[in-house]
């Protein structure tokens, strides 16, 4: 078996990349836990969605502190960035230190209020809805992204790519009309989480490559400034709706709070390995993964949890994946095309420079 070394540390094992394979394996394992988690503290035991996204959000905020505090600085590159082409400035700041969290306020706190909106609107939609059809819905993310690339950046679409995305939104309208359990809330919750989630996956990959922060720098200050922003509920919860009388249900009550750390740290994880993917591969490359891992837990949903799905269902789900996989087929071909374009007129530039050069002869 023959391995090749690239920049010392990447293996290339029968074409594929072994660090790349390692990490969409990691990420797709804490997906799963974590939604599962997700669906059976806030319908099983009854949790709160939105102190479960305080728990979630705090657990990203402590475990990426105590790694930049008592880890980094004993590695020349972290485990998550080895790819992450930094400056020397760049490389030698620690970033353990909170008044960091003034470098970039505006996009940290954007970024933060997306993480926030979308944990909070995922967790009150699986209080309505079940997890095959919250995820079904997830994976029609590349229309989404389509909307946010026309409103946000104005970027223009061609007519080809428009009819590309008819197959996943006749297949979401299947799901959505054959589903047993539709909830219109929980649909409506469902929506508008993939959309800020799309929005979050669009800034955070900016910010990667533009101001070439690490994984685990933009997982504390967003995480940080999304607890933030929960202040006022939190509080409303602990004065209000906490319980603070054990005695009864002891046990189930300490049950509850290890799901809660347990979900909490599943999806740091979870987090941090999409980082690194983004930081890894191409936006498309990261959408086909993101579809092949949402077909992957619909699937396990059903078999874990035993929802009923109808057959038009089943039917819309596959023409959802399907139509994901066209989209992204042609948004490359459409990349393709213009990386030519731009390549034939720096050839035509340079035969022209050469013949006005002979001709000045």
């Amino acid at each position: 078996m023959t391995t090749i070394t690239i920049n010392k540390t990447e293996y290339l094992l029968f074409g594929f990349n072994r660090r790349l394979i390692r990490y969409l394996l990691l990420w797709f394992i804490f997906s799963a836990t974590t939604l599962f988690l997700n669906k059976y503290i806030v319908s099983y035991q009854n949790g709160d969605p939105m102190f479960l996204g305080v728990i979630q959000l705090f657990c990203c905020s402590i475990a990426s502190y105590t790694y930049l505090k008592c880890f980094h600085s004993y590695f020349s590159s972290t485990i998550f960035n080895d790819d992450n082409d930094h400056d020397d400035k760049l490389k030698s700041r620690t970033f353990h230190q909170l008044h960091y969290l003034l470098v970039n306020p505006f996009k940290f706190a954007l970024i933060g209020a997306f993480r926030l909106s979308t944990v909070a609107l995922g967790l009150v939609a699986l209080w309505y809805i079940p997890v095959s059809f919250a995820e079904m819905i997830k994976s029609s993310a590349p229309m989404f992204t389509m909307v946010i690339s026309v409103l946000i950046i104005r970027e223009k679409i061609s007519l080809k790519t428009t009819l590309s995305l008819l197959p996943i939104m006749i297949g979401l309208s299947l799901c959505s009309a054959y589903e047993i359990h539709f909830n219109i809330i929980g649909f409506a919750y469902a929506l508008l989480g993939n959309l800020s989630e799309c929005t979050q996956n669009v800034l955070s990959k900016r910010i990667l490559l533009m101001d070439k922060y690490e994984a685990n720098q933009i997982q504390l200050f967003t995480s940080a400034y999304s607890i933030v922003f929960q202040i006022p509920y939190l509080y409303y919860f602990i004065s209000q709706r906490f319980d603070w009388h054990f005695d009864d249900n002891l046990g189930q009550d300490l049950g509850l709070c290890i799901n809660y750390v347990l979900c909490g740290l599943s999806f740091h994880l979870q987090t941090l390995t999409e980082y690194a993917l983004l930081n890894m591969i191409s936006p498309i490359s990261h959408s086909v993964a993101n579809t092949v891992k949402r077909a992957l837990l619909i699937w396990l949903s059903v078999l874990v949890f035993g929802n009923p799905v109808t057959l038009m269902s089943w039917f819309g789900t596959t023409l959802v994946i399907i139509g994901v996989i066209v989209y992204n087929k042609t948004i490359q071909q459409q990349q393709q095309q213009q990386q030519q374009l731009v390549s034939s007129m720096k050839h035509d530039d340079q035969t022209s420079f050469i013949y006005k050069q002979i001709d000045s002869v």
